[in-house]
């Protein structure tokens, strides 16, 4: 329980550089053109799983003393990195997934394995349905992103923000639809604060995080 309650901590300090740059990355996503969208996708990453049995896979997600903070705020830096924690949340997930009555800490795995599937991978949403933005706001180019380092008035942080956009609201997973039950919302910025969800088609802007 102290450990959990130390990450807590650290995922509030690390969360204020990312949720200050929440809100301006919804507007320009909401706002602006899309860029082209990542090519990663989650069969490339399965393709390569290449892990003898479940417990090897989840030794590797929990031998360093980091763990918890590497699941809930992947700091990645490249799409290979990408691809190789997909290839192995994804037989970490499938693995958790068929225990009966898992004890706490499987659970956070599952669940903080699950997301990052959900935002890095589009799982649990049918093909062709979302689209991944893969923002780097401490060495992206795109004038917006530049733009929004001068407006966040706090240093960018190091790593991908993973920005889902989905065609509409039947199509995204139970955890990231119940953010979009109000009509009027448009884009919103998950508790865990590398994941940004956006609806493409909508009605009126509207942000929450």
């Amino acid at each position: 329980m102290r450990r959990f309650a130390a990450v807590a901590f650290l995922l509030l300090l690390v969360g204020v550089a990312l949720t200050s740059w929440a809100p301006p990355l919804l507007r320009r996503f909401l706002a602006s053109p899309l860029p082209p969208p990542s090519s990663l996708s989650l069969a490339k990453a399965q393709s390569s799983i290449r892990y003898e049995n479940c417990q090897s896979a989840l030794d590797q997600v929990t031998e360093n003393h980091d763990w918890f903070d590497e699941l809930a705020v992947p700091n990645l830096t490249t799409e290979d990195q990408v691809l190789q924690r997909l290839s192995l949340y994804s037989f970490v997930y499938q693995c958790l997934d068929n225990i009966p009555d898992p004890p706490e800490e499987v659970k956070v795995i599952w669940t903080l394995t699950r997301y990052f599937l959900i935002f890095a991978g589009g799982a649990f949403t049918p093909d062709g349905q979302s689209s991944l933005y893969l923002v780097s706001p401490a060495t992206s180019r795109d004038w917006s992103i530049l733009q929004i380092r001068d407006e966040a008035h706090i240093k960018a942080p190091e790593g991908f923000v993973f920005v889902r956009v989905y065609r509409s609201r039947n199509v995204m997973p139970p955890e990231v639809r119940r953010a979009f039950v109000d009509e009027q919302v448009a884009g919103v910025t998950m508790a865990l604060p590398r994941y940004i969800a956006v609806l493409s088609d909508f009605p009126k802007q509207s942000l929450t995080s």
